[in-house]
């Protein structure tokens, strides 16, 4: 494996002699060529670093190991969000954009839809979104936009959504994907 990256910046000076089997034992002249990777070439250059632990102090402890599911709840007490599932932006593009987000039921002129979160989150988050939204229901109601997220706790958020209907009656919101494909709902709560 190459450890040292060529940079163009090093000049003429560095750039001579054979690189050995490990790396901290070369020399100055040997450290600029032997890769033949140059950062510095393009501005969209970029290393990416996984398996890296941060330690306190000088003793370095055990790698930590996490299943990836225990790691993914750790970072969804930070941040969650919903996708359209044809949004460009999404990891997982490429469906209808019909995909559902809650249920809910009308009561005086606006139907509420409980979000419960994948996960508690760390603190009160705060609720964003794009796109436009439709409700199914006793007949599909398309092209809305929430007007409230009801006071967002921990555990859940109850998104309040002008539409017509039957007091009691259940519907469903889900993302319009005929007149939207950036739709996404998302809670943050970042420090």
């Amino acid at each position: 494996m190459c450890f040292d990256i060529v940079y163009s910046a090093f000049g003429t000076n560095f750039s001579g002699g054979t690189p050995t089997a490990e790396w901290t034992t070369l020399n100055n002249n040997q450290r600029g060529t032997h890769c033949n990777i140059d950062l510095f070439d393009s501005t969209s250059n970029y290393v990416r670093i996984a398996g890296v632990q941060l330690e306190l102090g000088r003793t370095a402890t055990e790698f930590e190991h996490r299943p990836f599911g225990e790691e993914l709840a750790l970072c969804q007490r930070y941040y969650e969000v919903i996708w359209q599932n044809n949004n460009a932006s999404s990891p997982h593009s490429g469906g209808d954009g019909y995909n559902s987000i809650a249920a809910g039921a009308y009561t005086g002129s606006h139907g509420y839809y409980v979000w419960n979160y994948r996960t508690q989150k760390r603190a009160r988050p705060s609720i964003n979104y794009a796109g436009k939204f439709r409700v199914l229901g006793g007949a599909s109601i398309s092209n809305l936009l929430p007007n409230e997220f009801y006071s967002p706790g921990v555990d859940a958020a109850r998104i309040r959504v002008p539409h017509s209907g039957s007091n009691g009656q259940a519907f469903v919101l889900e993302f319009d994907g005929g007149n939207s494909s950036n739709g996404y709902i998302s809670a943050s709560a970042e420090l």
